[in-house]
């Protein structure tokens, strides 16, 4: 019959008298109040006595105590000293944990690279940690040399022991061929690995490899099941990918009213591409009550989080206003200038219309003409036009005729009839261009042909 107070008592007597196995079982016992007594500060005790007399479980378990301040008061310097000679024995938990007191300088002077041999030690003994820990310091090479080859390696080392960090790492390395020989196929088994140990990382990944076909035989009826899992589960990826599968009847059947459910969970946990996606869906009324006002706020709350097409929808509902929206000009400008920011081209014009005209925002030729220079550069044909009419004039910009002459000339080779019909003008006349009237005549016609006005009056 198991009588753990009992027990206890043995392994008591056993500590007391210098035993440092039942050190460690006493104080396990004390520590966890198991058939005793809870008494961390005892179990302490205990366990430095083990520690003392050199048991590994001892040694650690105190060392852990001292760092968390559990039975003794915190003191990491002294935790450190007890991990130290736990690790150097061979104690894989505690080389872990004092090597990321080394990387982190906890107790011991900061030593990335002394870090870099304990994980390598602990990895070794074969502590998942550890090769997780020293794989990822190979691949990304800020302490030690970088070598993927080996840090796949070591992934794979922690993934094959079903470690489900390692089993990511190693299985996007495979699918990206990053450090290793690219292997798709693999990859989706490691992928489907982690899965099936209920990973939702690993669920999200394989059901993206079956819903592409993307190494693997496509099935898009086995990704969304997937997916469901994931998402019921409260994986806000999967959730996201779930939804898009109902809302479009690939794989299940199609309920657009379910899928705007579940892409609205995931709006509502902070998935920055549900809340574009759910934001889109309220302003068309697209498998939920159509909304423009909760349309906003979707996209207001994923364009502060740095989704540019929501700056862009957000900024262009501000600008029209609309039932339920409040035109805000100041607004609008102040999101479109977010977007261009972040490069998105056609904000970039607009922002420098709005900055041309103070449409919303203080009219500033100078800015105007610096984001027109910046779509002119990503070819943005309506900011190559406006420029090049700016340089013409001076205005905003030092006066160019010649870089104006080859703005428009490039527009207009690209379709932009005022630019035909302007640079036409410029031929005509000689500006910035060698005068050619017979030129001239050419483009204004392929202008005209296009309805443009000014190319009518400067050909009449």
């Amino acid at each position: 019959k198991i009588d753990k107070k009992e027990a206890a008592k043995y392994y008591k007597r056993a500590a007391d008298n210098g035993d440092k196995a039942g050190c460690f079982n006493y104080a396990l016992m004390l520590e966890k109040g198991d058939g005793i007594h809870h008494d961390r500060h005892e179990a302490a005790k205990y366990y430095k006595k083990g520690a003392d007399q050199g048991d590994l479980r001892c040694m650690y378990n105190y060392g852990m105590m001292l760092f968390n301040g559990k039975g003794v008061p915190v003191n990491k310097t002294e935790a450190a000293k007890y991990l130290k000679r736990s690790a150097d024995k061979g104690d894989p938990k505690a080389t872990c944990r004092y090597s990321t007191m080394l990387e982190e300088g906890q107790g011991v002077k900061i030593d990335p690279k002394e870090a870099a041999n304990y994980y390598k030690k602990g990895s070794k003994n074969g502590d998942v940690h550890c090769m997780c820990h020293y794989a990822k310091m190979l691949y990304k090479g800020k302490v030690i040399k970088e070598n993927k080859p080996e840090a796949a390696k070591y992934y794979k080392m922690a993934a094959d022991k079903e470690y489900i960090p390692g089993i990511i790492h190693y299985a996007k390395m495979l699918k990206e061929g990053d450090g290793v020989p690219e292997n798709k196929e693999e990859a989706a088994k490691y992928f489907k690995s982690a899965a099936d140990l209920g990973d939702y990382e690993g669920i999200c990944e394989y059901g993206q490899m079956l819903d592409s076909g993307d190494g693997i035989k496509q099935d898009k009826t086995e990704s969304a099941k997937y997916y469901k899992i994931g998402a019921q589960n409260g994986d806000l990826e999967c959730m996201y990918y779930y939804g898009m599968k109902l809302k479009n009847g690939e794989g299940v059947k199609k309920n657009k009213k379910e899928g705007a459910k579940y892409i609205g969970w995931a709006a509502d946990e902070g998935h920055i591409e549900s809340m574009a996606l759910f934001a889109s869906l309220l302003r068309k009324g697209d498998g939920v009550a159509k909304s423009k006002k909760n349309a906003l706020y979707y996209y207001k709350m994923a364009a502060d989080q740095g989704h540019v097409e929501s700056m862009v929808n957000y900024a262009e509902m501000m600008n029209k206003g609309s039932k339920g929206v409040k035109k805000d000009k100041i607004e609008a400008a102040t999101y479109y200038q977010k977007a261009a920011r972040k490069g998105d081209v056609n904000s970039m014009y607009i922002i420098a219309l709005k900055l041309d005209k103070g449409d919303g925002i203080e009219e500033d030729k100078v800015e105007a003409a610096r984001y027109y220079k910046m779509g002119a550069d990503h070819d943005n044909i309506p900011s190559m036009v406006r420029l090049a009419i700016m340089k013409s004039e001076g205005i905003g910009c030092p006066r160019d005729m010649e870089g104006s002459a080859e703005m428009l000339k490039k527009a207009a080779d690209q379709g932009n009839a005022k630019a035909m019909a302007n640079f036409g003008r410029r031929l005509e006349l000689g500006e910035g261009v060698d005068e050619d009237k017979e030129e001239a005549v050419k483009y204004y016609k392929m202008a005209i042909k296009e309805g443009e006005p000014d190319a009518m009056f400067f050909y009449g």
